[in-house]
């Protein structure tokens, strides 16, 4: 079957060729000698050329929107490392700050898994004010990523709920060293330092 009509993607290295279709039940690569000697038959000015798979057409013509939503995927991931760091740091020093406090609490008789809820709460609220921003402004670039997007809406909820659970997970796990840390502070060294 001959078609004469441009590639649907803009830019496309295949726009306004000619194409000749085959399908068959046997290898496609095995008949291309045959198919050449035909279309020569037909038409020696119409040579067939850059015989090609549909399969092979398909994988050149989104290669470069997986190559954008691969680097995407690692910028986020950097991005999610960098956010634990981040969370982790300030809570050490959060917890470093507030040493004497944690020991004056534990010496009133404060349990561990108080002390622990006390950090973790703290690193929940900084996550939660984060995430707000974060959200508020991934809303307004949803729009302009709206091509790399596959299969999903820019204003898909139920993505937004999961980045939003991983965040939260994430920065638990970046405040239990902080937390862990702090529950372990002995009340007599913690008063006496100043």
């Amino acid at each position: 079957e001959e078609i004469d009509c441009p590639s649907l993607q803009a830019g496309s290295s295949l726009q306004w060729q000619r194409f000749l279709a085959v399908r068959t039940s046997s290898d496609p690569l095995r008949i291309v000698r045959e198919l050449r000697r035909i279309a020569n038959d037909l038409d020696p000015d119409e040579p067939l050329n850059h015989v090609m798979l549909l399969s092979d057409i398909v994988e050149a013509e989104t290669q470069q929107s997986k190559t954008q939503s691969t680097l995407l995927g690692i910028f986020a991931a950097l991005a999610l490392i960098m956010a634990s760091i981040g969370i982790y740091g300030v809570m050490a020093y959060l917890v470093t700050q507030r040493t004497k406090e944690i020991g004056v609490r534990m010496a009133l008789g404060a349990q561990k898994r108080q002390i622990l809820g006390l950090v973790l709460r703290r690193g929940w609220i900084l996550t939660l004010i984060g995430t707000i921003i974060g959200i508020s402004v991934a809303s307004g670039l949803m729009r302009l990523l709206r091509s790399l997007l596959f299969g999903v809406s820019p204003t898909d909820v139920g993505t937004m709920a999961a980045v939003v659970i991983l965040l939260i997970f994430t920065a638990t796990c970046a405040c239990l060293v902080p937390a862990r840390r702090a529950a372990s502070i002995d009340p007599v060294e913690a008063l006496r330092t100043e």
